[in-house]
C-alpha cells in the first residue's frame, strides 16, 4: 500500500501514524453515474453526478497534481439518452488524471464500470477518442453491491462495449491481484474488442441471464480464465497461459482461438462459433462425465462446427460425455438427408487431420432445435458415432409395392410429411 503525509482522507491516521509523520492512504469508493449532458467526454466532469464534486472516474484533485489517484471509482452508465458513445481523450494533459506510461502510451485507472440501462441504440460504447496516443484502462476490482473483484457488470438489455478508437487503441488491463470478474445479470452482452492485458491476471465470468461475453482482441493476459456460469465467447485469441475452466452451466464458443488447454467440467459446455457456424481453435481439451459438446448444423448439412485442438481427452468414466447436435432444421426433410451421410472432420488436429477414436468420449448423441430442446428424429433416420466419424442413417424408403400398401394405410404420407 502506498503511503503519504497525514491525509485528511484518512483522519484516524493523526491519532495512529502521527509518531512516523505517514499513514496509509485510504480512499472512499465513489460512484459516479454518466448523465451526459455536456456531449460524449469522459474527462468532462458535467457529464457525471455523485461521487467527488467536478470530478469524473478516475480523476481527482491528487491525480491533477500527480500524486495518487483514486484506483477504485465506479463508472455507472445508466443513461437513456440519444448518447451511446463515451469518448477517453488519452490525449488529454496531466491534470485530467489521464497519466503517461512513457512514450505515446497513456493510461487511466479506475474500479469498475457498470451498465443498467443503454443508450436508444440498443448499445454503448467506450473508446480512445485521441487521434494521436494509445491507451490503457486498469480496472481494479472493487467490491460492486455484494459482488468482489468487479471489474465489468451489465445488468441491462444493451451490450457494454469497450473498443479501440477510430485512429488509436484502448486496451484493458486487468488490474485485481485475486481475480478479474465480469458479471452479466441481464440480456445485453460485454463486448471487448480490444485487447486485455495483465501478466498473470485470472478473469471470471459469471453470468445469470443469456447475455455473453465477447473477447475480439489479441488478448495478452496470463491468468487463468474461468466461466462459472454463462457465455464467453472467443472472436480474438486467449493467450497459451491462459488456461480455461468451463463450469457448470458456462459455455466456451466462438471463432477464434483459444491457445491454452480447455477443462470442461460436469454440466459445461463446448461449443464452435455461437450465434453462427463457425471453427474454433483450442488448446488441448478435457471432457468431465456430463460435459458437453455442442456442434450446430446448417439445413441442408453441408456446412458445420468444427473443433481445432491437439487433443481430446476424456477427464472422467470412459464415455461419461454428450454429443449434442443442434439442427437448423429439425424435420431434416431437405434432400441432404434422405441418403447416409458421414462426417469426420468435425474434430481435427490442424483441420485436416481427424482426431481419432473422439467417439470414445460421448457415449450419448442427442439432437436438440435452437432454443436447446430435445427432438425426436427416429422417424426421418439417426446420428450414430464410431472411431472418429459421426454418421447419419436414413430410414430407408419402402419398396413400391410396399409403398402402396402404406399409401393406402396412410402411413407414407404421414412418415414424409413428420
Amino acid at each position: 500500500m502506498k503511503t503519504k503525509l497525514i491525509s485528511s482522507r484518512n483522519p484516524f491516521c493523526i491519532a495512529i501514524f502521527v509518531a512516523a509523520a505517514t499513514c496509509p492512504e485510504i480512499y472512499a469508493q465513489n460512484t459516479y453515474t454518466f448523465a451526459g449532458v455536456s456531449g460524449a467526454s469522459w474527462i468532462r466532469s458535467s457529464n457525471w453526478t455523485g461521487g467527488t464534486s467536478n470530478k469524473s472516474p478516475g480523476v481527482d484533485a491528487e491525480s491533477r497534481n500527480s500524486v495518487d489517484g483514486l484506483t477504485n471509482d465506479i463508472a455507472a452508465i445508466n443513461t437513456s439518452s440519444s448518447i451511446t458513445t463515451l469518448g477517453i481523450n488519452m490525449n488529454a494533459s496531466a491534470n485530467t488524471g489521464i497519466t503517461s506510461n512513457g512514450g505515446a502510451n497513456q493510461s487511466l485507472t479506475l474500479g469498475a464500470i457498470t451498465l443498467t440501462t443503454g443508450g436508444t441504440a440498443g448499445s454503448f460504447t467506450i473508446s480512445n477518442n485521441s487521434g494521436t496516443l494509445d491507451g490503457v484502462l486498469t480496472l481494479t476490482g472493487p467490491t460492486v453491491g455484494l459482488d468482489s473483484n468487479v471489474i465489468l457488470k451489465n445488468s441491462s438489455a444493451s451490450s457494454l462495449t469497450l473498443a479501440n478508437g477510430s485512429a488509436k487503441s484502448l486496451g484493458v488491463a486487468l488490474g485485481n491481484a485475486t481475480d478479474n470478474a465480469v458479471i452479466i445479470t441481464g440480456a445485453g452482452n460485454i463486448v471487448i474488442s480490444s485487447v486485455v492485458s495483465g501478466s498473470s491476471s485470472n478473469l471470471t465470468l459469471s453470468a445469470s441471464s443469456t447475455g455473453s461475453l465477447i473477447l475480439g482482441g489479441v488478448n495478452t493476459y496470463g491468468g487463468t480464465t474461468t466461466i462459472n456460469s454463462g457465455i464467453l465467447s472467443v472472436t480474438g485469441s486467449l493467450a497459451s497461459g491462459s488456461a480455461v475452466t468451463v463450469k457448470n452451466t458456462g459455455t466456451l464458443a466462438g471463432s477464434g482461438t483459444v491457445s491454452g488447454t480447455v477443462a470442461v467440467n460436469n454440466g459445461g459446455i463446448l461449443g464452435a462459433g455461437n450465434a453462427a457456424i463457425g471453427t474454433l481453435t483450442t488448446g488441448a481439451a478435457t471432457f468431465d462425465n456430463a460435459s458437453i459438446f455442442s456442434w450446430d448444423i446448417a439445413v441442408a448439412g453441408a456446412t458445420y462446427d468444427k473443433l481445432i485442438a491437439p487433443s481430446l481427452t476424456d477427464g472422467g468414466t470412459a464415455g461419461g460425455s454428450v454429443f449434442r447436435i443442434v439442427a437448423a432444421d429439425t424435420t431434416f426433410a431437405n434432400a441432404f438427408w434422405n441418403t447416409s451421410q458421414t462426417f469426420n472432420d468435425i474434430f481435427t488436429t490442424n483441420g485436416a487431420t481427424a482426431i481419432a477414436s473422439w467417439a470414445s468420449i460421448f457415449n450419448t448423441v442427442t439432437v436438440v432445435d435452437g432454443t436447446f430442446t430435445p427432438v425426436d428424429v427416429s422417424v426421418r433416420g439417426s446420428f450414430s458415432t464410431s472411431g472418429n466419424t459421426l454418421t447419419w442413417t436414413p430410414v430407408p424408403e419402402p419398396t413400391s409395392a410396399f409403398a402402396g400398401l402404406l399409401i393406402g394405410a396412410g402411413l407414407l404420407r404421414r412418415r414424409r410429411s413428420a
